[in-house]
């Protein structure tokens, strides 16, 4: 996502969803989102260096940092097939 940070979407053993952050090329891995119960992710779009979306059953999170912090940006229901989308003016199409 950005240099030698890497972020990869595992189903863990519990069956929920997560979102792991390496700042080392994947030598060492740290949990930064982990989704809630029943929530599955569907999709992460890299939009720029340090910037992506993650597409999940409850709505899109966005990540400015690298992966460091997630924010809800907007709260849909389930959008499976939306593998790919456009982003305006901080609007989601």
């Amino acid at each position: 996502i950005y240099g030698r940070t890497h972020l990869v979407l595992a189903k863990r053993k519990d069956g929920r969803w997560a979102v792991y952050r390496s700042k080392n090329y994947g030598i060492d891995w740290d949990r930064v989102w982990l989704a809630a119960e029943g929530e599955i992710i569907y999709d992460i779009v890299l939009i720029t260096f340090g910037w992506a979306i993650l597409n999940t059953s409850l709505g899109f999170y966005e990540t400015t940092s690298a992966g460091k912090n997630w924010t809800l940006v907007l709260g849909l229901p389930g959008a499976p097939k939306a593998r790919h989308f456009i982003i305006s003016a901080m609007a989601i199409f």
